[in-house]
């Protein structure tokens, strides 16, 4: 496939927020006769609570003057996501609801799951036939609201606050009765997201003002026999890994009532799959530091409880300072490989980033069983092929499948049908050589040759999360390869390029050779450990860079203050070229390349400045 057609085909996969899906906000439509506006005045006069926000009921009274009536109603209908229908023998008897509205509410029901609830009102013939009957009245229908809201004042009240309760628990049976039912320590409650198996929202904790998330199972996950004992073990889980840095806190958990729920730290921030699609184009520093630090974080849950095991964009939440924060609630150990692991997944419907980030050796059966630990390597490295290239892994031989036939392709191939991960470097140019191979590792299709443990692998990173000087080293060596590949002399061109600048200065080095060479290349690499210790916050008397300043120094060679700057840019020079002159680069990758050569150009002043002004001082 080409290349552009497989990204598109990866943005198509890529869902808006992976799994924590958030529905469209509560549009609630009433659908009337116009006998019944009194019920219509008492029941929708005010706003609705519920955890999606406040919301107002919209009826055909909001119709402005001059507006399209028909249009109007259409226009509601079609972006309803509740439809609330006052049923009286007026409502039963209307040419217009029977023929446009209530046909369309019905369809939308069945088609994209809009909620009807209906309030019978009145003496009448009890409604049997159509689809309206089987569905379940918000009030008995054995005792309607009266034909008009009528008689004593606290009695219509009472009918008010009750029908309006019951709407509300109707538009959000999980969230209202859980936010009733914790009135007396938390604030209303907002929805964050949902799952197939879990409800997420924010809250703010009275008696300790801070804000919370309140997690809790829908209504189908308590369906299913298991569904309460794996939230309960999934929380529990949680609770000894919570505590780590990087992992979101588990501040509290009532696992025995009949809704049970957990509350956790609320991150001010988003995850990391709306970061990624946001700007798929973030800094290196910044994306390698956030590594490290989920790297750790993995670290430490194997050694307390044995992994994590569910490792991808839309479980890591990121502060607005750009801190990693793993949720503890969804880890995911395997404990089924093959038919039996991709029977679950179809259980529960994933989208394209969990088929992403499947580990392949969960459907080799052939393979003995995999350390967790390698398995959460993988998918991390996955993690930093997306947040470095801003395109979701291309992890299947043939990355351009829907789900379904992903799920397809893994049942009839196994782990065959699984691809080995490109370099990053060459979806994105400026991530280092060094990077790129760490990150191809980290996501080996044979766990055999991925790193063999993550301490290991953290210490690799680590060494990159410095993006200036890793692109330095490596634009470094590149020039000592084409030194030896071409015969040309690096440091000759060096002093050289030197001498152009300052022909004064040539006395002084009167008996360049090997040896002034050697020297050279020792303060190169001395100009790199020094910017690299000044940047880890070391002390650095002495260091590398010593021997050579107390050499140059005033007492010694006398090498003048005023030509560390011209020989530093003759350094940059030689090895990244000019924009006069880019072919004179001994770094092959600065020719021809104008950003790279820039980038590379940068890179090597900002590594170079700190050393540079050290001799400076020790002159």
């Amino acid at each position: 496939m080409p290349g552009e057609a497989r990204d598109a085909a990866h943005r198509r996969l890529v869902p808006d927020c992976a799994r924590m899906k958030i529905d469209r906000p509560v549009r609630i439509f009433v659908s009337y006769a116009h006998e019944d506006e009194a019920w219509r005045n008492a029941l929708f006069g005010q706003s609705f609570s519920v955890p999606d926000g406040i919301r107002c009921a919209w009826t055909d009274d909001h119709i402005q003057p001059g507006a399209a009536w028909d249009d109007a109603i259409a226009e509601q209908l079609e972006a309803a996501t509740v439809a609330i229908l006052l049923v009286s023998k007026y409502f039963l008897g209307s040419v217009y609801i029977g023929r446009k509205e209530l046909p369309l509410l019905l369809k939308r029901r069945m088609s994209d799951g809009l909620k009807v609830l209906w309030i019978p009102i009145g003496n009448q013939e009890p409604v049997t036939q159509g689809d309206l009957a089987a569905i379940q009245a918000l009030c008995s229908p054995k005792k309607p609201l009266a034909a008009r809201p009528n008689g004593e004042p606290s009695a219509v009240e009472k009918a008010v606050r009750e029908i309006r309760s019951n709407i509300e628990a109707a538009i959000d049976p999980v969230g209202v009765p859980l936010m009733r039912a914790l009135s007396a320590k938390y604030e209303p409650f907002e929805l964050l997201g949902q799952t197939d198996v879990a409800m997420v929202y924010k809250s703010r904790d009275r008696e300790l003002d801070r804000p919370v998330v309140i997690k809790t199972p829908t209504d189908a996950a308590l369906a299913d026999p298991r569904g309460l004992d794996l939230f309960v073990q999934n929380v529990r889980d949680a609770a000894r890994i919570a505590d780590e840095r990087n992992f979101v806190a588990l501040y509290a958990a009532a696992l025995t009532e009949r809704r049970p729920y957990c509350t956790m730290q609320y991150i001010e921030g988003q995850n990391l799959r709306k970061w990624i699609t946001q700007d798929n184009r973030r800094p290196l520093a910044i994306v390698i530091r956030i590594l490290v630090k989920v790297a750790r974080a993995l670290l430490a849950a194997h050694r307390i409880s044995g992994g994590y095991g569910n490792l991808k964009p839309s479980n890591v939440m990121l502060s607005v300072r750009n801190e990693p924060f793993i949720l503890p609630v969804g880890r995911r150990v395997a404990d089924c490989r093959g038919a039996c692991a991709l029977d679950a997944l179809e259980r529960r419907a994933p989208d394209a980033e969990e088929i992403a980030y499947l580990p392949p050796e969960q459907f080799d059966d052939e393979a003995e069983s995999v350390s967790p630990e390698l398995s959460d390597q993988y998918m991390l490295g996955l993690l930093a092929y997306e947040l470095v290239s801003g395109a979701l892994p291309p992890t299947l031989t043939s990355p351009c499948l829907d789900v379904p036939q992903s799920l397809a392709l893994i049942r009839s191939r196994g782990s065959d049908a699984f691809a080995a991960l490109p370099l990053v470097s060459t979806a994105r140019p400026d991530c280092s050589e060094a990077m790129a191979r760490i990150i191809q590792r980290m996501a080996a299709k044979s766990p055999d040759a991925r790193y063999p443990n993550l301490a290991e692998l953290l210490a690799d990173v680590r060494r990159q999360e410095d993006v200036a000087l890793a692109r330095v080293r490596e634009s470094y060596n590149r020039c000592l390869a084409e030194q030896a590949a071409s015969g040309k002399g690096f440091f000759e061109a060096v002093y050289r390029e030197f001498f152009a600048r300052r022909p004064d200065a040539q006395a002084m080095f009167q008996n360049l050779g090997a040896r002034q060479y050697e020297i050279l290349q020792s303060a190169v690499i001395g100009l790199f450990a020094f910017y690299e210790q000044e940047r880890a916050g070391e002390p650095n008397e002495p260091n590398m860079l010593s021997q050579v300043a107390q050499h140059h120094d005033r007492s010694h060679q006398k090498i003048g203050m005023v030509f560390y700057a011209p020989f530093s840019e003759a350094l940059v020079d030689t090895a990244c070229g000019t924009v006069a002159d880019p072919v004179a680069a001994f770094d092959p990758k600065c020719r021809g390349d104008d950003a790279t050569q820039n980038r590379m150009r940068k890179s090597w002043q900002e590594v170079l400045r700190p050393g540079v002004a050290y001799m400076v001082s020790r002159y």
